[in-house]
């Protein structure tokens, strides 16, 4: 079991409000928002574990967390 906090988001449209809290809490800056949704930006609609420092799981179908969030 992990030794630290969660945070499942599965509704993929709501990034923008998980990268501000990541922005502010340095995985990167602050400044980097403004490329949001910008091509070759690593900050886009949904999440992808691929592109952006801190996520884990890329996002996608509303409630596909509840199935995720239940593995650890």
């Amino acid at each position: 079991m992990s030794d630290r906090d969660r945070f499942l988001l599965s509704k993929g449209g709501a990034a923008p409000l998980l990268y501000a809290a990541q922005a502010r809490r340095g995985f990167f800056s602050v400044e980097e928002l403004r490329s949001f949704r910008r091509l070759d930006s690593r900050l886009q609609d949904h999440l992808d574990r691929q592109k952006t420092p801190g996520v884990e799981m890329t996002s996608g179908v509303l409630g596909h967390g509840v199935a995720i969030g239940g593995v650890d």
